[in-house]
């Protein structure tokens, strides 16, 4: 509803600023869209025009094409090539729903770290799934993950749990790979 712009003594764009409802879309090359939504949305540029940061707050969807993310609040670092995602954070994909307190994506390296109360549930079961214990859909929790995401590579750490129909399996650590 609402965008106000910032510029420097010689007219370009140093910040943006948008709110009630903010929507972006970008496709690279031949990669899937990408898109992010919230109610407010604060960008910073370089002096080469290039954003450098992007703050959103306030119903944070992001899609990458089967990918994607939700929480209250989102940082995302154009130096670091990091997307963090705060609050009541949501991540899924094509096989797995996973939530936690907060979760940084590194995109360079395909690594995903998520904190806080962490669950992932696998949307469907069977062949293929994290464990064959039972034909239902496997879940495993812990206090924190780390994964690989290109190498199907999940670490969980602290008090992990995992779970699929009567069989529980319970560690410090468990590491799952694909």
């Amino acid at each position: 509803k609402q965008m106000n712009m910032k510029f420097d003594t010689e007219n370009r764009l140093q910040e943006l600023q948008s709110s009630g409802g903010v929507e972006v879309a970008r496709q690279l090359g031949d990669g899937p869209e990408q898109a992010t939504s919230s109610r407010e949305l604060t960008a910073k540029f370089d002096g080469a025009g290039q954003w450098s940061t992007i703050d959103q707050v306030g119903d944070v969807r992001l899609r990458d094409g089967l990918r994607g993310g939700q929480g209250e609040r989102a940082h995302m670092d154009r130096a670091t090539n990091t997307a963090t995602l705060n609050g009541v954070v949501v991540l899924t994909d094509e096989t797995t729903r996973t939530t936690a307190q907060s979760a940084v994506f590194v995109q360079n390296s395909n690594q995903l770290r998520a904190d806080g109360n962490v669950l992932t549930t696998e949307l469907h079961g069977g062949p293929g799934s994290v464990s064959n214990f039972s034909p239902e859909p496997a879940h495993v929790s812990a206090e924190h993950l780390v994964a690989e995401t290109a190498r199907g590579h999940a670490i969980y750490s602290g008090n992990a749990r995992l779970w699929q129909g009567q069989s529980v399996i319970e560690a410090g650590t468990i590491e799952l790979d694909n």
